[in-house]
């Protein structure tokens, strides 16, 4: 998600300079409006250096008058470490603000945050819901974003067919992005007919694979999280057994790639906790911390095996993200 430089104008073409010179003198005055789109332009670097600090100035004292864009640009600011710490509860309370108040680049904005949350917050299911309402709205980047999440079966369940009608609306506004997922999705169906023309089905095998297509990269990706219960047996098994696996599939699904850096950075994260809680045993606070890793290590194990196990995807509480995902 990219706020726009202007809300209600495209200046392309025209004077930035000559704009923000009249935006400021209007946000000086406490325009609200105004202030917004100064802030903007600090944003983009258009018609004024580029300045996120200034940027996250102008926004923050529109969005304290109850601008709705400026609450999207200062939600932004802190999704992205903009002029201000990166912080995802703060970025939800803003984008919330502008959403509620029927915003559509707030809501898509804020399905951005669930989306995005580095930790338990992540809620894929809340980022569908409200790139829908931006998307019903006209937004492209909602339209997009919804689309990505029906062909990566994020927060809903997969569907190219709808994920290619979102990106083919967005497509036809312009954004670039979805034309070049349109042109990917059209592409892949393209190949796989060529490399799989139409049969009749053997009715047999559906009636004893009727899952077969799905339900192998959720059920490997649940057997993921699971691996690391090997670590009770094996010293170290418990990351070894996920990362073997994890080598052994990644390649032929996105899905598999993802759930297995997530359970991999997992057990290395609670391995340095638990051998640093064991250290802490020489004083009183180790010998609580260590059952209260090793249970924390347990119970979020088997809830990710059955979030995985259903096709869904999973992050883990409290961990280091040494293998990073790759960005969509």
């Amino acid at each position: 998600m990219r706020p726009h430089l202007y809300n209600h104008v495209e200046f392309e073409g025209h004077n930035h300079e000559e704009a923000v010179k009249w935006y400021r003198a209007s946000a000086e005055l406490g325009n609200a409006d105004a202030q917004n789109s100064l802030g903007a332009a600090y944003f983009n670097g258009k018609g004024v250096e580029q300045n996120y600090e200034e940027a996250v100035k102008w926004c923050r004292a529109s969005a304290e008058q109850g601008n709705a864009d400026g609450h999207n640009f200062l939600g932004w600011a802190y999704l992205q470490g903009k002029g201000v710490e990166q912080n995802y509860e703060e970025a939800a309370k803003w984008c919330r603000a502008s959403a509620d108040q029927g915003n559509a680049s707030g809501q898509d904005s804020l399905g951005d945050c669930y989306r995005q949350w580095d930790g338990a917050g992540q809620n894929l299911e809340e980022a569908a819901k409200w790139y829908l309402a931006s998307a019903e709205q006209g937004n492209d980047c909602g339209q997009n974003n919804l689309g990505e999440c029906y062909r990566d079966g994020l927060g809903v369940e997969r569907n190219l067919q709808e994920a290619t009608k979102w990106f083919r609306v967005a497509a036809e506004q312009g954004h670039d992005e979805a034309k070049a997922n349109l042109q990917a999705l059209e592409q892949a169906s393209k190949n796989r007919s060529a490399a799989q023309p139409p049969r009749v089905p053997n009715k047999s095998a559906v009636k004893n694979n009727p899952k077969n297509a799905s339900a192998q990269p959720a059920s490997s990706a649940s057997v993921m999280q699971l691996l690391g219960f090997v670590g009770l047996i094996i010293p170290l098994g418990n990351i070894l057994a996920p990362l073997i696996l994890w080598m052994a599939t990644r390649g032929g699904s996105q899905y598999l790639d993802s759930a297995g850096k997530e359970a991999i950075n997992f057990q290395i994260s609670y391995t340095i906790y638990l051998i640093v809680s064991i250290i802490l045993c020489k004083a009183w606070i180790g010998l609580l911390l260590f059952p209260v890793i090793g249970l924390m290590w347990m119970i979020f194990m088997v809830v990710a095996a059955a979030k995985t196990g259903n096709g869904g995807e999973y992050r883990y509480p409290f961990t280091i993200r040494f293998l990073k995902q790759n960005k969509q």
